[in-house]
């Protein structure tokens, strides 16, 4: 193939295999999907944890409630501990949803965080290899102008080698004329 030895045709063969530029907007979109997904899920899960201390202050408040009245009466004694006791578990078992649900917060938080480190990180990508390609078009247009130049250079030799050889000829031909006078 001609192109081979060009230059222009060795940076485009070193370039063409880093080119990415056209898959940039999927990788963006993508990015963008999952941070909005992580988004959502994190309301839904703070929702969550909400809907948990709002049961968990009402259980804090009947607790509270039946301590007080286990403090004036003693004739309901057994039925208000087994009460107490299961307001109780109810109570850490709350606590320790809402322990869950704050470490799925954290790890949604991260989530989202290291979602949008990886956009900025696809669209410094996208921004230089833009720069490399601009680079790379402006050393071919520069090497596109020098090979038109040595054209240039060839076909004016040519010509001037071809001038040369009819002045050649012509002392040649004169030669010859004074040679046989």
């Amino acid at each position: 193939m001609i192109g081979k030895n060009r230059l222009w045709w060795t940076m485009w063969l070193a370039l063409k295999p880093n080119l990415k530029s056209g898959r940039f907007e999927e990788f963006k979109q993508e990015l963008a999907d999952k941070i909005a997904y992580a988004q959502e899920h994190l309301d839904e899960v703070i929702r969550e944890r909400e809907d948990a201390e709002k049961k968990h202050g009402r259980i804090t408040a009947e607790l509270d409630e039946i301590k007080v009245s286990l403090a004036g009466g003693t004739n309901a004694k057994d039925d208000i501990l087994q009460k107490i006791a299961r307001l109780e578990d109810a109570k850490t078992s709350l606590q320790k949803e809402i322990n869950v649900l704050n470490t799925r917060i954290a790890n949604e938080t991260e989530n989202c965080e290291g979602l949008q480190e990886g956009l900025k990180k696809t669209e410094s990508t996208q921004s230089s290899l833009g720069r490399e390609m601009r680079e790379c078009e402006n050393k071919l247009s520069s090497v596109q102008n020098e090979k038109a130049d040595k054209d240039a250079q060839i076909k004016q030799m040519k010509e001037e080698v071809q001038h040369q050889e009819e002045l050649v000829g012509k002392l040649n031909k004169e030669k010859k004329a004074i040679n046989e006078s």
